[in-house]
């Protein structure tokens, strides 16, 4: 049973989840257009992730991106399906959902392929957070570099800001 409904507060919803053992789990779905209004960049990494963990945790989801809980079975031992499997697939993918209406058109193609929300998550942060670090700390002396890389459009891979600060000494 799956019952779709919408809580009185204007930017959280939630979704009624129920099992074969008619366990109800309700989950509740914040408007990503009121808690994030920008979308992910490679630029802003660090501060959308301050806004997004806050989300997901708040909603009792951290531990699909953490990594805090292991993946449950489909079956049970005795080969009978595992009603607690598809409350944490239907979970999982609402983060993972989340996530990818999240991040900026041109950031999209590098969650391809990411069929569980850590994943999707994991490969954000190989990919941003090494940039955000180093961008953080240069001093000023580069305030004019990190101003420019920031008001780019397109998204800048690791590599290539190695290449530009190359250049930029």
């Amino acid at each position: 049973m799956v019952d779709d409904t919408t809580s009185s507060t204007p930017f959280l919803s939630g979704t009624i989840v129920g099992t074969q053992s008619s366990t109800v789990t309700t989950l509740p779905s914040p408007s990503l257009a009121h808690q994030l209004p920008l979308k992910l960049t490679s630029s802003i990494f660090l501060l959308r992730k301050t806004q997004f963990l806050p989300m997901v945790r708040g909603c009792g989801l951290g531990h699909h991106i953490n990594g805090s809980q292991v993946i449950l079975n489909k079956f049970l031992s005795d080969q009978q399906p595992n009603p607690n499997y598809h409350v944490w697939l239907r979970e999982d993918q609402l983060v993972l959902s989340w996530i990818v209406a999240s991040v900026f058109e041109g950031i999209l193609p590098q969650l391809v392929g990411a069929e569980t929300s850590q994943t999707a998550w994991n490969k954000l942060v190989v990919v941003y957070a090494s940039v955000e670090f180093v961008l953080a700390g240069l001093g000023p002396a580069y305030r004019p570099f990190t101003r420019s890389l920031e008001a780019r459009q397109e998204d800048i891979s690791f590599d290539a800001l190695y290449e530009l600060l190359l250049n930029e000494e």
